[in-house]
């Protein structure tokens, strides 16, 4: 669950009109289809769409696990702990499933959004659907609409898989490719989802992220909103240079989600255009070994 956890994070209440019907598009990638909004473009970052104009994105991740346990898990008060509070929940109906519906407030770099979050699905998998706009863009009619008009779409192919904008190698190592959640690259020694080895998270920034400021005290703030990240003890924070990307590496000793000491590892690269590519590692075994494993996959980042 904790990975779970921190695959959301990396990471409405307005009263919503409703806008013109659209006729529903594939999102790349996958066999469901939505209603886009005007001005959103399918995203090279994650399944989804995003209006580059205004940071606001559409994006559908499918999440291996019991909807009803990570709904328990979505509480207001775990949500306030990561700095999001819930303004409203609604019980909806998508895709002729059952399905809940948050609204959602959150400060980010010091911009205010909102984000209005579908959650529904069975024992197995959990599908989340996030719809993410600055408060400035009058468009929560037409989010709303868009993520409840999700529908799958069996005749569709997945001949639109779109590939990652980064890579790591992970040759020579303990961990294997997983999963691709939300544009996140999910690496483990298992291969198993959920899992307790060794997991290695590679992902990126949503667009533009304004008012960033220090960069290192962004990337240890950063580590800090990760999942117990407040309970991290930061061991060390080291500047770096990895191709033309600049950025920290932090080294942290964490507390697992069962109490236990857990080597927490995370670097982030800074983009020209103000967002950020991150690399977060998490191990409970042989912390050593897997920060020396952690740092060598890290130095092969490469950005498309």
């Amino acid at each position: 669950m904790k990975l779970m956890t921190l695959v959301l994070v990396c990471a409405l209440c307005t009263t919503p009109s409703q806008g013109q019907k659209r006729a529903s598009q594939p999102v790349p990638g996958t066999i469901c289809r939505i209603e886009v909004p005007d001005g959103f473009v399918a995203s090279s970052e994650f399944y989804g769409f995003i209006n580059s104009n205004n940071g606001a994105s559409i994006m559908i991740s499918v999440i291996p696990g019991s909807y009803s346990a990570l709904l328990k898990a979505f509480t207001p008060e775990a949500l306030e702990a990561k700095g999001m509070k819930v303004l409203k929940t609604e019980l909806v109906r998508v895709d002729k499933q059952d399905a809940t519906l948050f609204s959602i407030q959150q400060f980010a770099s010091g911009v205010k959004y909102y984000k209005q979050t579908v959650m529904f699905g069975d024992e197995q998998k959990t599908t989340i659907i996030n719809g993410i706009y600055p408060a400035s863009s009058p468009i929560a009619g037409e989010i709303r609409q868009s993520i409840l008009s999700y529908h799958r779409d069996t005749a569709q192919k997945r001949s639109f898989e779109r590939e990652s904008s980064f890579s790591v190698n992970v040759e020579g190592t303990s961990l294997k490719y997983v999963n691709n959640i939300s544009g996140m690259m999910i690496y483990n020694e298992d291969g198993a989802m959920p899992s307790a080895s060794a997991s290695l998270v590679v992902g990126s920034s949503l667009g533009k992220v304004l008012n960033i400021g220090n960069k290192k005290d962004y990337t240890v703030d950063r580590l800090k909103k990760l999942p117990n990240g407040e309970l991290a003890q930061i061991q060390r924070v080291d500047s770096i240079t990895i191709g033309d990307l600049k950025g920290y590496e932090v080294v942290a000793n964490g507390v697992s989600s069962g109490g236990y000491p857990e080597l927490v590892y995370l670097l982030m690269l800074y983009k020209d255009s103000l967002g950020y590519y991150m690399v977060i590692g998490r191990s409970l075994e042989s912390q050593d070994k897997m920060l020396h494993t952690f740092m060598k996959v890290a130095r092969t980042f490469k950005a498309q």
